[in-house]
């Protein structure tokens, strides 16, 4: 969903947000073209640093809050592109929406308050409201607000029948049995006073859930320009100590939700002053920049090793624009492309053509680049076809 901010506070790295710490290191850099979180791809500087102290990563280029409400308010796309179509998961109960996807584990994560249905719940950043239309399915009783800086947005949550607030998150009133954010927390230039003023917006014994991409699983969200913070679980659950919130529930590795984690604080505790943990963030982070750096160098040597041949891609979604944006993939001609969500990437304005995977691969005269996992099953059929391909993302 998108980020939300009100004055758009500039950001600085000079002080880690979570610990206060002024002692860091750069743990990434890269220079020309970057992408942010939106799937766009864009001239600049993508610069990563570390906390020395708590081990948390955040951006190590400032940002003035013009700069950030441009980006947020006039220029973010996800609610642009989500309208035209979703993403869209194929189980074998059938296809799931993400917003379904989000709502189902933001239901699960808050039946284990033990709390009856919320009567009043609000959507910090709630984009154009699909996980408060999907929600309506589990709590029809419940007055539903969404609160959404973006003005395209929020007139289509509107249109969708969502009770929209049009705003930032320091405009916030009200009361709420359950105030929560998805994808938020990594593009405010302050998590500690975002989590502050959710807190004040909590009823008596109300729940605060926050779910965000986390680094875990090595996620590829390290390399997006815009986020401006990158959490581990137990970063998280300290935002929520320090205001002396008890964490009801932490999940990771939502199987419809990669590279997220949920944390569902409620109740009251002592404060915890300090950050304390015995994981090793730092070579967690310099490893997920070494296994970045060596998908993006096989993708390169690949490409360099095999001109000529028309070049096919199979799969145009994010990791096809992170692809673009930090390989020479970028520079290359592309003849063709498949992908199983054509409604999505109907108006996408490519200048090439985007069709359905074709059943016999054989009909396929070129190279193929594949820009997901793929699997024993597809990687034969390739094989069988005699086709040149190609996996960055196979380790």
């Amino acid at each position: 969903m998108s980020a939300v901010a009100s004055d758009f506070d500039d950001y600085s790295p000079d002080a880690c947000d979570l610990c206060g710490s002024t002692d860091y290191h750069e743990v990434l850099r890269r220079h020309g073209r970057v992408m942010t979180s939106d799937s766009r791809i864009v001239a600049g500087n993508l610069v990563k640093v570390q906390c020395d102290t708590c081990g948390l990563v955040r951006s190590g280029a400032a940002i003035d809050s013009q700069s950030l409400e441009e980006l947020y308010v006039e220029r973010y796309q996800l609610a642009l592109t989500a309208e035209s179509a979703e993403p869209v998961f194929q189980t074998p109960q059938g296809p799931v929406a993400r917003s379904e996807a989000i709502a189902r584990w933001i239901v699960e994560g808050y039946a284990q308050t033990g709390k009856p249905t919320p009567h009043r719940v609000l959507d910090v950043g709630c984009s154009e409201g699909r996980v408060l239309t999907a929600l309506r399915k589990a709590w029809p009783d419940a007055s539903l607000v969404g609160l959404e800086p973006n003005a395209a947005a929020a007139d289509q949550a509107r249109r969708r029948g969502v009770d929209i607030l049009e705003g930032g998150y320091q405009s916030a009133t009200g009361s709420y049995d359950l105030v929560y954010s998805v994808a938020v927390l990594e593009h405010v230039p302050s998590p500690s006073h975002f989590v502050d003023r959710l807190v004040s917006l909590l009823a008596s014994d109300g729940v605060l859930l926050l779910m965000q991409p986390c680094q875990e699983d090595l996620s590829h969200d390290l390399l997006f320009m815009d986020h401006l913070h990158h959490f581990y679980l137990p970063h998280v659950a300290w935002l929520g100590a320090k205001k002396g919130l008890s964490v009801v529930a932490e999940r990771l590795r939502n199987p419809l939700l990669p590279h997220f984690s949920m944390h569902v604080f409620s109740g009251e505790s002592s404060a915890v002053a300090s950050f304390e943990s015995n994981i090793d963030f730092h070579e967690r982070i310099a490893e997920n920049v070494r296994q970045w750096t060596a998908r993006f160098e096989r993708l390169d040597g690949w490409l360099s090793a095999t001109p000529g041949a028309d070049l096919y891609v199979w799969g145009v979604g994010e990791f096809f624009t992170l692809l673009k944006a930090y390989t020479r993939f970028g520079s290359e001609i592309i003849a063709g492309a498949f992908d199983n969500n054509l409604a999505r990437y109907r108006d996408a304005g490519f200048n090439f053509s985007v069709a359905l995977p074709p059943d016999d691969l054989r009909l396929v005269k070129g190279r193929l680049l594949l820009t997901f996992k793929t699997n024993d099953a597809l990687k034969q059929r390739i094989e069988a076809a005699a086709l040149p391909w190609f996996s960055p993302l196979v380790d």
